[in-house]
């Protein structure tokens, strides 16, 4: 199965994605874990973006997101639809696209036009979390980053500080709503409260681990995403 995990910085989907493949690799599953902006494609240009010794517009920086997933999903969608008992994650995929793209200067319909053969996930979920909870997250931690006031902003020479962070984030919010409920009727999202402490989430996700014991590979297709939806106290399926 292909599993996606979405929604804003801080939200805890980094760390669900780590549980969830913890668990499977402790019940021997197949299973491979990836993140955008890590993909092996353009990792070091990522990091000199971010080191601040290669300079480039946020339209620019933007697309080389573009380009990774696209050469990703060319050569790993393939590679694991041909293994049918792989399982792979990914942390943030293509609603991601939708709601930080427009607001670093890349237009909607050229989003759309260069995702239009991306494959949908098996399971996709959005961690869904109020801005200012995820703000709160992440001072306990670390500083924030440039993505999280946005490229286009940091171009612009917005300051770096909360109510930055937060206006940036609310927009990012609803991006991804907006693009929630327009997907058809044949694609699902799957939304995990991210009001919820990360431990609360992670004791979940291990409290249930105990059902991958009596699981085979013919039956996990089957029965995973009860899993799912016994991990948080909150799911809502849209």
């Amino acid at each position: 199965m292909f599993f996606a995990f979405d929604g804003l910085d801080g939200a805890g989907k980094s760390s669900l994605c780590e549980q969830v493949f913890k668990t499977l690799k402790e019940y021997n599953f197949p299973v491979s874990k990836h993140s955008i902006g890590n993909l092996g494609y353009c990792d070091d240009e990522f990091n000199k973006l971010k080191a601040g010794t290669m300079h480039c517009s946020s339209e620019i920086r933007e697309l080389l997101y573009y380009f990774e997933i696209m050469l990703y999903c060319n050569k790993n969608i393939a590679d694991f639809k041909a293994q049918k008992n792989n399982h792979m994650i990914l942390d943030r995929y293509l609603l991601s696209y939708f709601s930080y793209g427009p607001l670093n200067g890349i237009p909607l319909s050229r989003i759309q036009n260069l995702l239009a053969d991306l494959p949908w996930p098996d399971l996709y979920f959005f961690v869904d979390i109020e801005p200012e909870t995820a703000l709160n997250r992440i001072k306990a931690y670390r500083e924030f980053d440039t993505a999280e006031i946005g490229y286009k902003n940091h171009e612009n020479n917005v300051e770096y500080n909360e109510i930055n962070f937060l206006a940036h984030q609310k927009k990012v919010r609803e991006l991804f709503w907006e693009r929630i409920n327009q997907i058809s009727s044949n694609r699902k999202v799957y939304v995990l409260d991210g009001r919820l402490p990360l431990a609360k989430l992670h004791e979940k996700c291990l409290r249930w681990s105990s059902f991958f014991v009596t699981l085979t590979r013919k039956s996990f297709d089957i029965i995973m995403p009860a899993f799912f939806f016994q991990m948080v106290s909150y799911i809502h399926l849209m």
